[in-house]
């Protein structure tokens, strides 16, 4: 594959990933003889890797893997119930699509805990692990995150995506998280793709 700059012009690709016909939305950037990178995004931005993609001398290096989890953007629905496991395998299968044996495994927030789990049930595909802001809920903090976040819950049960999505962010990052992601990703909040 021919090394590209990251656009969203382009439209991702699609790969299977279980025999159901589930499949999930990819890119790959870079370096095609680059060390393999995959990037597993969060809960609420799909897009959060794009600026790290865009970069030309992590693009010179590597070779990344950017894919959106099921439930974002175009990839497949998400079943219910689905578990970290299960997308700890999606992973494993979209690599093995690609003919990746081994990659180094980068993940964010939720995202960390899908490697986390790739890294226990497929060491074998893990180069090395990255772990950026992984929930981790045996932590000492854990309890008071998880009150504070409990009014965002609510919202989602309640059916208000973006009410929750607007609460959870007003304490993960805080009340100014719009102007944040803006600066660092123009325009994406408005497209953020939460599962739904």
């Amino acid at each position: 594959m021919p090394s590209q700059q990251h656009t969203r012009s382009q439209p991702m690709q699609r790969a299977p990933v279980d025999g159901a016909g589930a499949a999930l939305e990819y890119e790959i950037l870079g370096a095609p003889a680059g060390r393999p990178v995959v990037l597993i995004h969060g809960a609420f931005i799909a897009e959060a890797y794009a600026p790290l993609c865009a970069e030309p001398a992590v693009a010179a290096r590597y070779r990344l893997l950017r894919y959106h989890r099921r439930g974002f953007a175009g990839s497949a629905p998400v079943p219910a119930p689905f578990s970290i496991a299960r997308q700890a395998a999606d992973c494993r299968a979209l690599l093995g699509h690609l003919g990746l044996e081994r990659a180094h495994v980068v993940g964010h927030s939720s995202g960390g805990q899908i490697a986390l789990q790739l890294a226990l049930d497929a060491p074998e595909v893990v180069h090395s692990l990255v772990l950026l802001e992984p929930f981790l809920p045996d932590v000492p903090s854990a309890p008071a995150f998880a009150a504070a976040i409990e009014p965002a819950l609510q919202r989602y049960q309640a059916g208000d995506t973006a009410g929750a999505a607007d609460a959870f962010l007003r304490v993960a990052i805080g009340p100014a998280y719009r102007s944040f992601l803006d600066a660092l990703i123009p325009g994406r909040y408005e497209r953020q793709n939460l599962v739904q």
